[in-house]
């Protein structure tokens, strides 16, 4: 008789009721809703063998195999399976990927059967009930309960999805279906911090629209790009977006609060972070802002204030106002501040206009005189519609310099460090500085 430890077991009472499944992890019932069932089915009936559970978690586990497996053949017969197997997950859909966590973490195909899997499996909103938790706990052993936590952790993760596209009101529901059914769950805390963040937006945007822009370089078109020693002006600006005027009351000494983080990049790879906190005093102790009437307070970055190298950097800009009040036709409860969502500036070492007005030109320059730091600089540089161009550029290199040799020098080898970690910042790819990682995704990118 097979054995069946209680991970197992959990997943096969998954993949056994994929109607049970589909509700509690992705909110879209199995049947449609004239089929939909009213109750789930009855634990005493039975389903299936435990030879069948077995086999079916089995059958995850060997598709997982064939992708982690290193290619043993020349004939391409490897690669069509890791492709078969690859679709063949994505059909099966969400309940893969509590077992891809584990496998596939620090490989790339995690991050592209997960896009996979999420883009023909798109996770809708839904009601937890205690019905479904309930149910869900009874065919779960007791010693399981890690198991259904990790549910309500997905819906929290689909909480996040609500929010980050803007909607705070599902995101909120969600939020609050988890804590009414579990409250003392292990992460209920960061729980409810999402939840007061997703108030505050959720008002912000039907009450108060808040943005920070800053003042562009004289006679530069990208306006996020900036040299070191240049002083950059910042503004903090909201505005009214009711119809009807909003009284916003400060009080004495109060202050709007800015967060800085600059973070330093080297060509190679290597980085260094900064952070701070500023407090800049308000003049207003209360305002009164018409419909579609802004307020405004300005703030300045002097890039040579924190730090001194001539390497690339990255300043995220953050900012908020805690009013004592905010009233408009009676009082908006549950705000807590006004958040400022966050800017991202981009500072150069001096003199990259010849860099800006050609930058795939530079960047072949210096692809062809071995330059590291001007490689890396001209790949920043490169504007977003001319990403595509210049990736194949940096691959072109890569696959040149990978070029088996008997003792390569260092240099050949910082070379193709700093092509990778050129390619990482373009694509925002989380893969390591390691050769066949890029040059397997480059194969791979191009068969699509």
């Amino acid at each position: 008789m097979k054995i069946i430890s209680p991970i197992l077991l959990a997943a096969v009472i998954i993949l056994n009721w994929p109607a049970l499944f589909n509700q509690v992890l992705t909110g879209q019932p199995d049947s449609s809703p004239a089929e939909q069932p009213q109750h789930l089915p009855a634990t005493d009936e039975p389903v299936s063998s435990a030879d069948k559970f077995y086999n079916q978690v089995n059958t995850i586990f060997n598709l997982l195999n064939k992708l982690d497996a290193p290619a043993s053949s020349a004939d391409g017969r490897d690669e069509a399976e890791r492709q078969d197997a690859l679709a063949q997950l994505v059909e099966i859909g969400p309940s893969v990927i509590p077992f891809i966590m584990e496998r596939l973490k620090d490989k790339g195909i995690y991050v592209e059967l997960t896009r996979q899997i999420m883009e023909r499996h798109p996770s809708k909103e839904t009601k937890i009930t205690p019905a479904i938790l309930e149910e869900l706990a009874r065919r779960v052993s007791k010693n399981e309960s890690l198991f259904i936590d990790k549910y309500l952790y997905s819906k929290y993760l689909a909480a996040q999805t609500f929010a980050q596209r803007e909607q705070y009101q599902p995101a909120i529901k969600l939020i609050n279906s988890i804590l009414e059914l579990e409250p003392q769950l292990e992460f209920s805390a960061k729980l409810k911090q999402f939840r007061i963040a997703c108030e505050e937006k959720l008002i912000q945007k039907s009450v108060i629209k808040t943005k920070i822009f800053s003042e562009s370089r004289l006679g530069r078109d990208r306006k996020e790009i900036y040299e070191m020693g240049d002083k950059i002006n910042i503004t903090l600006q909201f505005e009214n977006v009711t119809l009807r005027p909003v009284d916003i009351t400060f009080g004495e000494k109060n202050s709007a609060v800015i967060y800085l983080s600059i973070t330093e990049y080297g060509p190679t790879g290597n980085y260094s972070s900064i952070s701070r906190m500023e407090e800049i005093p308000l003049s207003d102790k209360k305002i009164t802002l018409n419909p579609k009437e802004i307020w405004q307070n300005s703030y300045v970055i002097d890039t040579d204030k924190e730090l001194r190298s001539l390497l690339y950097r990255i300043y995220t800009l953050g900012a908020e106002i805690r009013p004592l009040k905010i009233e408009g036709g009676g009082e908006f409860t549950g705000i807590r501040k006004i958040v400022f969502p966050q800017i991202i500036l981009r500072v150069f070492p001096p003199d990259v206009d010849p860099v800006l007005k050609e930058p795939l030109a530079k960047l072949g320059e210096a692809l062809d005189g071995g330059m590291p730091l001007d490689i890396f600089l001209c790949s920043m540089l490169v504007s977003e519609k001319e990403y595509e161009q210049a990736i194949e550029m940096l691959m072109t290199a890569l696959r040149k310099s990978s070029q088996p040799k008997a003792d390569p020098s260092q240099a050949e080898s910082e070379l193709k460090q700093v092509l990778m970690n050129s390619l990482k910042h373009i694509t925002q790819l989380p893969f390591a500085l390691e050769e066949e990682i890029w040059l397997t995704w480059w194969k791979e990118k191009n068969k699509r």
